[in-house]
């Protein structure tokens, strides 16, 4: 009788003992998961604003290139010299207009007078007129002219943004033609003014995505798509015109369900 009591007592020790180990590890596994899954959080979260900053900076550096070449071209004595000759439309054409078919930095080149009428107007290797250039940017070009002639923008601070076109998106920057040094003679309210643009192409937003390692990376003028993330596109007026928009990779997520999927499969012994 004695020794049957103390069987049953051992046997609920132990059974007590297997609750406590599976209740342990149970718990253990709750607490390993929620810390997994609090990890895959926060690699999303960091793989986003890697992202976001990302496109944000392919941003700034379109406008960056597209500004350094403007201003190389604009604030040059050759220009400037022979933009003011009779024959400143023929060497306009031949130095910028030209090479806009198959020119990787711009696909359009203008030089606008004083008087707001073009000098000369090309866009992908075709001359365009005055009509046509109006009909291609609309109001915008006027924006970035006018922005050109003020005394606040110099050599490094040019007008550079992105404005709506006929075509969609463009990067955008423009500066007076002027003497590389200072000169009496010149008046930037009548200067000529060099634009220089480059549109946004799919091939070309394909590239950047490419470069900065942001896949899936559109170009949209529709900020419906909420569970994208996404960069602002501006207008020079601050007005925004556009979307960088992609779907968040969640690599945490990804890890996690593979490591989970891992933990459950049946052993292969």
């Amino acid at each position: 009788m004695v020794s049957t009591v103390r069987l049953h007592l051992r046997l609920l020790a132990v059974f007590t003992t297997c609750l406590l180990i599976l209740s342990t590890l149970g718990g253990l596994a709750y607490v390993v998961s929620g810390a997994f899954g609090s990890m895959a959080s926060t690699a999303n979260q960091l793989d986003d604003s890697r992202a976001v900053d990302a496109a944000i900076g392919a941003l700034a550096a379109l406008k960056k290139q597209l500004g350094a070449t403007t201003r190389d071209n604009a604030y040059w004595d050759d220009a400037y010299r022979n933009v003011e000759s009779v024959d400143g439309a023929e060497w306009s054409v031949e130095t910028w207009g030209s090479i806009t078919a198959d020119y990787p930095l711009y696909d359009t080149a203008l030089v606008i007078e004083g008087n707001g009428k073009s000098l000369m107007a090309y866009h992908k290797g075709e001359a365009l007129t005055d009509a046509s250039l109006s009909n291609l940017f609309a109001d915008s070009l006027a924006d970035i002219v006018t922005a050109a002639r003020r005394a606040d923008f110099g050599a490094e601070s040019l007008p550079l943004a992105f404005v709506r076109t006929r075509e969609g998106v463009a990067v955008i920057g423009a500066a007076a033609i002027q003497p590389s040094s200072e000169n009496e003679t010149f008046d930037i309210d009548e200067a000529k003014v060099l634009v220089f643009s480059k549109q946004l192409t799919s091939d070309v937003v394909a590239e950047i995505g490419d470069t900065f390692n942001i896949e899936g990376l559109l170009l949209t003028e529709s900020s419906d798509e909420s569970s994208m993330l996404h960069a602002a596109v501006h207008d020079i007026n601050g007005k925004e015109i556009a979307r960088f928009m992609w779907p968040p990779i969640q690599p945490g997520t990804a890890s996690y369900l593979r490591i989970k999927q891992q933990s459950q499969a049946p052993d292969s012994f």
